[in-house]
């Protein structure tokens, strides 16, 4: 989570009760409108598609139909790519694909990042060569505190 997040979270609950929404992004990689990490704190609604969701809020109104769209890319079909097998991070995409009418929101900017890993698509380096493994992970752990 960013430094500023202590901060916010009053924020952020007063603004969630404000209006109405379904799912959250607090943390991603990319996503519609390229936001501008420099920029205020807010709220962009959007209809796209987000990569890397590294910590998204589901509202309680919303659970039934996330339980089920959830249940149906588990129980999917290989090659559907609406319903397919997929990892819940492709559902927060697909579920918009299939529900058009759910409200989605990025926190903007991304209050929450996330380090590369061995098991990443395109890990580092350092995470690839399995000599390094060990040196990297205490270096992590130190730079955590």
């Amino acid at each position: 989570f960013s430094s500023e997040w202590p901060s916010l979270q009053a924020r952020i609950l007063a603004d969630l009760d404000q209006f109405d929404w379904d799912i959250v992004n607090l943390g991603y990689l990319d996503g519609p409108g390229a936001p501008d990490p420099r920029s205020d704190f807010g709220w962009e609604r959007f209809d796209g598609e987000v990569l890397g969701s590294h910590a998204y809020l589901v509202n309680g109104a919303f659970l039934p139909r996330w339980i089920e769209h959830l249940t149906s890319i588990a129980d999917g079909q290989q090659g559907d790519h609406l319903c397919g097998p997929m990892s819940p991070d492709g559902a927060l995409n697909t579920v918009a694909w299939v529900a058009p009418e759910t409200r989605r929101y990025l926190a903007n900017p991304s209050l929450v990042g996330q380090r590369s890993s061995r098991s990443d698509i395109n890990a580092r380096l350092v995470d690839r060569v399995r000599i390094l493994r060990p040196v990297v992970k205490r270096l992590r752990r130190v730079r955590r505190g």
